[in-house]
């Protein structure tokens, strides 16, 4: 059997704000901050019509006025 609960402890400290951003862009391409790093991108549509493709900052989906990317950034 299980006995009585213990007391309430502290409340912890918060963490970080604001470690992961998705970025939806309604366009083609969106970028990430300085200090941030990419960790996920993905288009809408098909990998023919909108190939994924990775640049400096962000991520780029082909060269289509109906492709949209969303990524997610991460502070460094």
């Amino acid at each position: 059997m299980a006995g009585p609960p213990g007391p309430k402890g502290d409340k912890g400290d918060a963490g970080p704000a604001g470690s992961f951003r998705r970025v939806s862009a309604d366009a083609a391409s969106a970028d990430c901050n300085d200090d941030e790093v990419m960790i996920s991108a993905f288009c809408t549509g098909s990998w023919t019509n909108y190939p994924l493709k990775p640049t400096d900052k962000g991520a780029t989906c082909g060269d289509s006025p109906e492709a949209k990317v969303t990524i997610v950034c991460a502070k460094r």
